[in-house]
């Protein structure tokens, strides 16, 4: 099981490099004078400009060898290793039927076990199995049947439910229920679901025209189980390891961690995680003051952009349900007293042991008793644990610390935040969280939702301008090849326009901050490493773009991402960092980026265009405007290629790339 089980990660040098012994002394100095420093490194590729290819910059020395000690990978396992050495000690009942089910076998061949046994879509839906459509019942004695994604797009990350109370749906008491499926599985649902009968014959609403497809894309919930050896030393921290980011068994797992968690004040503390509020609350009223002065936003619009602002429910680190420890109490009672006689004997007993934990978590919901806001609108629980900040604009939910008929939720989930724990450059916290913040926040102000507060703001020709704008961008950000393959517009526009819409107001808020305080321009020395700082020679500013391109880096080829994104909404990584900066001309001035270089910016599209006049900057006559792109024709091409034969010779062929240090240690 991978477990990096390094705090700080090692800087990574090329052996042939002179300064190798210095570089060591000085972290051992640092490590010894500062333990709480937080330091992490990356090899950025000082061969490749920054104005030529920032992708390459950031990412290009990226390799199968270091690439578990980036940037990346220590921020998100940084919670888990903590966790993990609380969590190894704890007893609980049915971990011990977890443990004793891998012991007689029962997490062994689960490929023929996850799909097994599945009589109905209503059965299949009440035990956590299906991601396509959901059924969600509220107070009033109603129940929605929902189409959760559409046709084609990733399942993974598409949250796009049809049925809403709109005038096109079908609204039928369940015994008049035309569609016989929609009435089964609905029906089915409840069987399974509703103990008390509360609902014995709801209003179901339903899209019309629904079409159920005969086969359903099953979640696999007890992936990474079968590779668990009983026969070595450390079986049960694997089991662990596993149960801490499983949405199979997150229902349960998510209430008897956190609970251990909190009482070993293993999360974020909350000074830190106060300043993190702060933060937000920056983003927010930044971004309020941008609609203000926006000349296509009305009165009334703005009213309802800035209520529907203020309204989210923000869940900064852990989910704010599990704060409450009577109701954490009872939700693990009703739990274990489901499962007190469960069969730990017998084949795919680790699979069934998943969909009862789902099963009691849907009951939950139905009865309005429900701890996690995390999942709302689905049939499946998802774990807290996992590295991810998202907004969630669909949930309807009704939990009973809200009162509220439709809640819109951000998250900032507690291994996304961790890293924070400690001290970090000014730069690099702002290129990182309060970039992310933005883009979140953005989410409920974007291209695609048909939501009452933007009903006004979409219909503005401004807005739509910006629809397009966005959409032809971002179809232009082909495969860098002869013969590109180019993504699809209006599937990327709306994580697009999150992107850089966030990154806008993060460094407008970064350049505020260094302004009100002139010396966090530079870094906070500790003992004495301006000779390091020197050697990357960046300001805050840039290392604000560093730090969002470090969030990208990956190592499959640009093609294979194109491939694995091609029906997600988002950008993929290779050009993701990429994307942004362009449309940000602050890129450019703070690297200097000339006209004739790849990464100078490009025609801005504005969502929110202001009344002032913006600064006029000469046009881009690099050979990797959308023309170039859409051709294949684009300088952009040469320089990869030229890299990629630099790499194939391996240290020698990469002698001249000098390795960049990054050090992050002002609070």
């Amino acid at each position: 099981m991978l477990r990096s089980r390094i705090l700080v990660t090692s800087l990574v040098f090329h052996c042939f490099s002179p300064l190798f012994p210095y570089f060591q002394l000085l972290i051992l100095l640092i490590l010894l004078t500062n333990t709480s420093a937080f330091i992490l490194s990356h090899d950025l590729n000082f061969n490749i400009e920054p104005c030529e290819d920032f992708h390459l910059h950031v990412c290009g020395n990226a390799n199968k060898e270091n690439f578990v000690q980036t940037l990346k990978t220590t921020l998100e396992q940084r919670l888990s290793d903590e966790a993990l050495e609380i969590i190894k000690h704890l007893q609980d009942p049915i971990l011990d039927k977890i443990l004793e089910i891998v012991k007689n076998g029962g997490h062994r061949k689960l490929k023929n076990c996850f799909a097994a046994d599945l009589p109905s879509l209503g059965y299949s839906l009440a035990h956590g199995k299906i991601k396509e459509f959901a059924v969600e019942c509220n107070t009033k004695f109603s129940c929605y049947f929902i189409q959760r994604c559409k046709a084609g797009l990733n399942l993974n990350v598409a949250y796009v439910p049809f049925s809403d109370g709109r005038r096109d749906d079908t609204s039928e008491k369940l015994s008049e229920v035309k569609d016989a499926r929609v009435k089964q599985a609905v029906t089915e649902f409840l069987r399974y679901v509703d103990k008390n009968k509360t609902y014995s014959d709801p209003l179901i609403m339903y899209p019309s025209g629904l079409t159920i497809p005969s086969q359903f894309n099953v979640i696999n919930m007890s992936t990474g189980f079968e590779e668990v050896n009983v026969k070595t030393g450390e079986y049960k921290l694997d089991i662990h390891e596993n149960l801490f980011k499983s949405d199979a068994f997150s229902p349960y797992f998510n209430l008897v961690y956190s609970k251990v968690l909190i009482e070993k004040e293993a999360y974020l503390p909350k000074e830190r995680k106060e300043e993190l509020t702060r933060l937000y609350m920056d983003v927010k009223e930044a971004i309020k003051a941008k609609i203000s002065s926006s000349v296509i936003v009305s009165n009334t619009s703005r009213s309802a952009l800035h209520r529907h602002l203020d309204n989210l429910s923000l869940h900064m680190g852990i989910p704010n349900g599990f704060l409450n420890q009577a109701n954490v109490d009872r939700h693990i009672k009703r739990y274990r007293d489901h499962l007190k006689t469960f069969r730990t004997t017998g084949l795919c007993r680790l699979e069934a042991l998943a969909r009862e934990i789902q099963l009691v978590r849907n009951q939950l919901i139905l009865e309005k008793d429900h701890i996690n806001a995390l999942a709302g609108r689905k049939n499946f629980g998802e774990s807290i644990h996992l590295f991810n900040a998202f907004y969630n604009g669909q949930n309807t939910v009704r939990i009973r610390q809200y009162s509220m008929a439709n809640i819109w939720f951000l998250f900032f989930l507690p291994s996304f935040i961790q890293a924070y724990k400690e001290p970090m450059s000014l730069g690099a916290k702002y290129g990182g969280i309060v970039s992310t913040m933005g883009h979140e926040l953005f989410h409920g102000l974007g291209l695609r939702d048909q939501k009452a507060h933007l009903s006004e703001l979409q219909t503005t020709k401004g807005y739509q301008d910006a629809k397009k704008c966005y959409g032809a961008y971002y179809a232009s950000m082909c495969t860098v090849e002869k013969n590109p393959k180019c993504p699809d517009g209006d599937i990327k526009m709306d994580e697009g326009f999150c992107d850089v819409e966030g990154a806008r107001i993060a460094f407008s808020l970064l350049e505020k901050a260094l302004q009100s305080n002139p010396q966090r321009r530079a870094l906070k020395p500790l003992e004495d490493v301006r000779d390091v700082q020197e050697k990357s020679g960046y300001t805050q500013q840039q290392w604000f773009f560093v730090m969002m391109g470090l969030r990208n880096c990956r190592l499959e080829k640009d093609t294979e991402q194109f491939e694995n994104y091609k029906n997600d909404p988002h950008p993929r990584s290779s050009i993701r960092t990429i994307a942004t900066i362009m449309q940000m001309p602050e890129f450019s001035k703070a690297f200097g980026c000339r006209r004739n270089q790849n990464m100078y910016h490009e025609k801005p599209c504005e969502a929110f265009p202001q009344a002032e006049e913006k600064p006029s900057f000469e046009k881009k006559t690099a050979q990797f405007r959308d023309v170039n792109r859409v051709s294949g024709d684009t300088s952009i091409i040469k320089i990869r290629a030229m890299f990629k034969e630099a790499s194939g010779k391996g240290a020698m062929g990469l002698a001249a790339m000098v390795s960049g240090v990054w050090m992050l240690m002002m609070g």
